[in-house]
């Protein structure tokens, strides 16, 4: 008798609409759409494939409408890296200390689960 188990990952985000509370203004290679279109090979801020939040606000809210209702088992997230190394040495990730991910039914995080929260 063979048992055969199959496990698929399905991105379920991708090109779905984005948005972003503070979109850099006049530069379309940043648009929240970037987030989901699966590309993750040139992760610097020239090669197209990340989003950003205008500069010098207090928050930068990003969201992605999976326009139905999904299972979720996990999130995987492609920081901004400068194509470094990630880590303490990375200049780069003092920027997302302190980021937080909901799911939710609505568009309000509020009404959605806490899912993650770093506390650094």
């Amino acid at each position: 008798m063979l048992l055969y188990v199959f496990i698929f990952t399905v991105n379920v985000a991708i090109n779905k609409p984005a948005y972003q509370q503070y979109p850099v203004r006049g530069e379309e290679r940043y648009e929240a759409g970037k987030a989901v279109d699966g590309r993750k090979s040139d992760l610097s801020s020239w090669g197209g494939q990340c989003t950003a939040s205008e500069s010098y606000k207090r928050t930068a809210t990003w969201w992605v409408n999976l326009i139905s209702i999904h299972s979720i088992h996990h999130i995987t997230i492609y920081f901004l890296t400068s194509n470094k190394q990630w880590g303490p040495s990375n200049w780069r990730t003092k920027y997302y200390l302190g980021f937080s991910v909901y799911v939710s039914n609505t568009a309000d995080k509020l009404q959605g689960i806490l899912c993650y929260k770093d506390n650094n």
